[in-house]
């Protein structure tokens, strides 16, 4: 059975336009909180040994290692120019300090 523009209501639901920021503050309040506590993770005690491990090291292993998390961007035509953007998570940081 196919579906017409006869078949559907011609009236839509709309949300207020008070309620508009309200719902906009609550989705992004949800959204941020959900994307926070995935960094809150601890870690597990293989990691941190990894993490120790993997610091100590005296070769190229651990700037290869934190090489993996900078991105390196090209000069644009015009406006700011970032050169690199480095985003680390635990076991980086771990790294970092056993060092």
């Amino acid at each position: 059975m196919a579906y017409t523009s006869a078949d559907f209501p011609k009236e839509a639901l709309v949300v207020p336009s008070s309620f508009r920021p309200c719902l906009a503050i609550l989705a992004a309040a949800l959204l941020t909180t959900s994307v926070a506590l995935a960094f809150n993770a601890p870690l597990s005690d293989e990691a941190v040994r990894e993490a120790f491990f993997l610091g100590q090291r005296h070769d190229d292993t651990t700037p290869r290692f934190l090489e993996s998390y900078r991105r390196y961007f090209p000069v644009p035509e015009s406006g700011p120019h970032v050169l690199v953007v480095e985003l680390f998570n635990a076991l980086c940081a771990g790294c970092r300090i056993f060092e």
